[in-house]
């Protein structure tokens, strides 16, 4: 049985702490909380009053506004991680590459 091998050349994340490799990295160093009271939404039919909420974005830094309109807002997450972390390994995907990235999209921190 040959075994597989994956490598993992970029990372893209969008958290509560950092957006991008740079931010995220240094939120980590700082030992910095995104864990704070929620406030996109009414949490009073919840028990829990916060959470780590993703506040500073903006997604016309990775779509056009015709765009939105189609994407959810976790959507939006997905495609612009894939987009930081394909610039953070340098890669530009072209159709003989485009088969062989298999972007993973975790968000559970495992």
């Amino acid at each position: 049985m040959s075994r597989r091998r994956a490598v993992i050349t970029g990372i893209g994340p969008i958290t509560c702490i950092g957006r991008g490799r740079a931010d995220f990295w240094k939120g980590i160093l700082a030992e910095k909380s995104g864990i704070n009271s929620i406030a996109s939404f009414d949490p009073g039919a919840f028990r829990v009053r916060c959470a780590g909420e993703i506040r500073d974005w903006d997604p016309e830094e990775f779509f056009p506004a015709h765009r939105l309109k189609r994407l959810d807002r976790y959507a939006q997450f997905a495609v612009a991680s894939a987009k930081l972390a394909l610039d953070d390994a340098r890669i530009t995907l072209a159709l003989p590459l485009a088969g062989f990235v298999r972007p993973k999209i975790n968000t559970s921190g495992f």
